[in-house]
C-alpha cells in the first residue's frame, strides 16, 4: 500500500474540528432540547425515598416451643387453652407484617396522606374508625405492601426491612413504628399464652398427687414466669435492631444536575457522531 493510500483512509483531525466548529448551532440546540427534556422528565418523575433496617431475632421463642406439650396435658385436663400453632415466631412475624390490622395500627395521617392523597386521607382519618372497612383503606393497606419489602433469613434469623415515601423522616419513622409495633404485639400474644399455661397448671398443681406429673408442671410454670418476666422488662422482645432505620441521603431519583449532565453528554454525543460520520463520507 502507498504512503498516498494511507494519507487518503487517515481522518483530518483539523477538517473534523472545523465541522464541528462550522456546526456549533446544532450542539447548541441538542444542548437545548436535552435541557427541557430532561427537566420535564425529573419534575413529573416521582420522587421516593428508602429507609432499611436489619433486626435480629432475640431467643423468645420458649413462648411456642412448649404450647404442643401445653395442650396435650390441657386436653387430659378438659382444659381449653387456644394457645398459637405458630410454627415459630418468625412465620407470626411475617404474617404479621401483611395483615391489615398491623397496618392500621402503624397507620398515621402523613403515612395515609402519602399513599392516597392528602384529601382522600384527611377524609378517611376525621372518621377512622367507621371507615376501616372502605375501599379507601384496601388501597393504602395495597399501596403500603408494594412499598414495603421484608427479608427473612432462616440462616442468621435476620429480618431485612426496606419501606418507600416521599419523604425521608416519614420512611424512618414508619419503619420504627413497625418494628415497635411488632414487638408490642409479639409481647402481647406471649403474655396471654403464658397466662393461660399459668392458670392451667395452678389448676392440676391442686388436682394432681403424682410427684413426677407435679415436677413437670412447675417446670412448665417456671417457663411461663420467664416468658412473662422478659416480655414486661425488654423493650426489643422479639426484634432486636442492629441496624438502625436510616435512610439514603440520595434519593432515588437522580440529582437535578447529574441528570441533565448525562442527557446533555448524550445528545452531543449523538450529534458529535452524526457530524463525524458525514466528514468521513465526504473525505
Amino acid at each position: 500500500m502507498s504512503s498516498e493510500d494511507i494519507k487518503s483512509d487517515e481522518i483530518d483531525i483539523k477538517s473534523v474540528v472545523s465541522s464541528l466548529i462550522e456546526n456549533k448551532r446544532l450542539f447548541f440546540f441538542a444542548s437545548i432540547i436535552s435541557l427541557i427534556i430532561s427537566s420535564f422528565s425529573y419534575f413529573f418523575y416521582d420522587d421516593f425515598y428508602e429507609s432499611s433496617s436489619v433486626l435480629y431475632t432475640t431467643n423468645s421463642e420458649s413462648s411456642s416451643m412448649n404450647s404442643s406439650s401445653f395442650d396435650r396435658l390441657a386436653d387430659l385436663g378438659g382444659f381449653n387453652l387456644n394457645l398459637s400453632q405458630m410454627d415459630n415466631q418468625a412465620s407470626y412475624c411475617l404474617k404479621l407484617f401483611d395483615s391489615i390490622d398491623f397496618f392500621i395500627e402503624v397507620l398515621e395521617p402523613d403515612l395515609l396522606s402519602d399513599l392516597i392523597g392528602a384529601r382522600k386521607a384527611k377524609s378517611l382519618w376525621s372518621n377512622l374508625e367507621d371507615n376501616l372497612n372502605s375501599k379507601n383503606i384496601f388501597l393504602a393497606h395495597d399501596r403500603f405492601k408494594k412499598r414495603f419489602q421484608v427479608d427473612f433469613d432462616e440462616d442468621f434469623n435476620t429480618f431485612d426491612l426496606e419501606i418507600t415515601s416521599s419523604s425521608p423522616g416519614l420512611s424512618q419513622s414508619t419503619l420504627q413504628k413497625i418494628i415497635d409495633t411488632a414487638n408490642s404485639k409479639i409481647r402481647e400474644k406471649d403474655l396471654v399464652e403464658a397466662r393461660k399455661k399459668l392458670e392451667f397448671v395452678r389448676a392440676k398443681l391442686s388436682s394432681e398427687n403424682l410427684s413426677q406429673i407435679k415436677e413437670v408442671l412447675s417446670s412448665l410454670a417456671a417457663e411461663s414466669y420467664g416468658i412473662i418476666a422478659l416480655a414486661e422488662s425488654r423493650e426489643e422482645y422479639y426484634l432486636k435492631t442492629i441496624q438502625k432505620p436510616y435512610f439514603n441521603p440520595l434519593s432515588q431519583k437522580i440529582g437535578f444536575f447529574l441528570f441533565i449532565l448525562i442527557s446533555l453528554l448524550i445528545f452531543n454525543t449523538v450529534v458529535f457522531l452524526y457530524t463525524l460520520f458525514f466528514r468521513i463520507i465526504d473525505q
